[in-house]
């Protein structure tokens, strides 16, 4: 096996959803029904024969036709087809090249009585289909709406699109037969836990539970690594894939700078808010993303305007980085789990027939499998929606101050366990305590202490430095709060 994890063999063996296992074996209750609006004329008595099967025709080419509420022809050529608006005219030069047949869609008349023709071997080709304007179905609105197991569904007695359209690993039940104790991917999550089995059981169990149910739980979970530990490799590899590239979008400094929230949160399944800084978080921007980690309904400003528009939020919340802090983060407002991952990724063992392809081949190749693996797990959904309660917090500093305030505070303390990272300069370090054994920090030396604090902010020229420093305590860093010595400026400790 890839890896050895306690209890695979027996636990996944046996406690599996048999609900689904008769679903699947008896092929009954589809996950997700496209064109399901071709019931309702199946099931109409009323149709004539040339009506029905020029309908059954486009619905067994995985074509779909409607109309919407503007009066327009809609249609699309394929189950992943964009929509298509078109007049009624043309829609029959689309049908005969796609179909070779002469179909015509027209307005019923009520004073003259529906032509039908008989459909024979003999003339199949030859009887032009009408479609009745009449007869199709009027979509109020197009929605993004995964929960809705349908394409087109009916509510209080109107139509409408679901543009959600799933994956075939969410769709496909293939056969019964998955091989948990040979995953990869399994393994991989094991590494994630720390090789933790309740670790493990936590993070299979949040996964599966938003892969069955569509539905995201109120717990954003947080992975903390560096770029070897390979935390990346869950949300691009794993997650986009299982779930559609297009519904799964990674977050990072850039994105929350340019306050495009729409277009970052609407129409989602995942968020990755990846490596983000305090620089790129204001406080607007910090409670949009509270709000999108914990409710299933925000309201966003429109293009910058004083208008708001209000999103549906189904996104699960997956948060991924290397540094010591979570900006976005609130602790008494925001659940959340945090996993420190402190293994290198190259520490997972591959099968040795499978030894010659790489890490994130497998992965791919054992897709399928993990996939079904998913759909059998018996989910918990309480353990989804609960914080784990042996997870990391301790190694977060305080979510609820920024970088700066926490420096500024290290410095009034003369906090020296604060600064041990700087005790690789040696040099530097004596600085700091002589300065610190006088009551004084030196002017020059702050941009040094801070980059080698938190290397991984941009943070590089002094004056950048200090205009943020200011912002939060002016009159520490206030000329008035300096003192010369030997062509030196220091601020004073009091």
């Amino acid at each position: 096996m890839a890896i050895k994890i306690d209890g695979i063999e027996t636990k996944y063996y046996n406690d599996i959803n048999y609900n689904f296992k008769y679903e699947l074996e008896n092929k009954i209750h589809p996950i997700f029904k496209l064109n399901n609006w071709i019931d309702k004329y199946r099931l109409n008595k009323g149709f004539g024969i040339n009506m029905m099967d020029i309908l059954n025709i486009i619905h067994d080419k995985n074509c779909a036709i409607w109309f919407n509420i503007n009066g327009d022809i809609c249609y699309r050529i394929s189950i992943d087809g964009d929509t298509i608006i078109s007049s009624w005219k043309k829609i029959g030069f689309v049908f005969h090249n796609l179909f070779g047949l002469d179909v015509e869609i027209k307005r019923y008349d009520y004073s003259e009585a529906r032509e039908y023709t008989l459909i024979t071997p003999q003339n199949k080709y030859k009887v032009k289909y009408t479609i009745y304007i009449d007869d199709l179905i009027m979509v109020q609105k197009d929605i993004f709406d995964p929960t809705k197991k349908e394409e087109f569904y009916i509510e209080n007695d109107l139509f409408f699109k679901n543009t959600f359209k799933p994956t075939t690993f969410l769709t496909e039940r293939g056969i019964y037969n998955y091989h948990p104790e040979n995953s990869i991917i399994l393994s991989y999550i094991y590494h994630l836990s720390n090789h933790n089995r309740k670790r493990f059981d936590y993070i299979v169990n949040w996964l599966a539970n938003m892969f069955n149910n569509l539905t995201k739980s109120n717990i954003a979970l947080i992975l903390i690594g560096n770029k070897e530990s390979g935390v990346d490799i869950l949300f691009n590899d794993i997650i986009k894939p299982l779930f559609g590239f297009q519904y799964c979008i990674e977050i990072d400094d850039n994105d929350l700078e340019s306050k495009h929230f729409d277009k970052l949160f609407k129409d989602k399944l995942f968020y990755n808010f990846n490596d983000i800084s305090y620089d790129s978080v204001d406080n607007k921007t910090k409670n949009i993303c509270k709000d999108v980690i914990e409710d299933s309904i925000i309201f966003l400003e429109q293009n910058h305007k004083e208008t708001y528009q209000k999103v549906d939020i189904f996104a699960q919340t997956l948060i991924t980085t290397s540094k010591p802090y979570i900006p976005i983060i609130d602790t008494n407002r925001v659940n959340y789990t945090i996993f420190n991952i402190k293994e290198d990724i190259k520490e997972i063992p591959i099968q040795k027939e499978d030894e010659k392809k790489s890490l994130y081949q497998n992965i791919k190749n054992d897709l399928d499998n993990f996939a079904l693996f998913l759909k059998s797990f018996k989910v918990n959904i309480n353990l989804a929606n609960e914080p784990f309660k042996e997870d990391d917090k301790d190694i977060i500093l305080d979510y609820d101050k920024n970088i700066y305030e926490i420096f500024i505070e290290a410095i009034k303390t003369k906090d020296k366990e604060f600064f041990t990272k700087i005790q690789e300069d040696k040099k530097l370090y004596k600085d700091l305590i002589y300065d610190f054994d006088r009551n004084r920090i030196k002017r020059s030396n702050l941009i040094k202490y801070f980059c080698l604090v938190y290397p991984e902010e941009s943070t590089n020229h002094t004056r950048t430095l200090l205009k943020k420093l200011r912002e939060i305590d002016q009159s520490f860093f206030d000329q008035k709060n300096i003192s010369s010595s030997n062509s030196e400026q220091f601020f004073k400790i009091l």
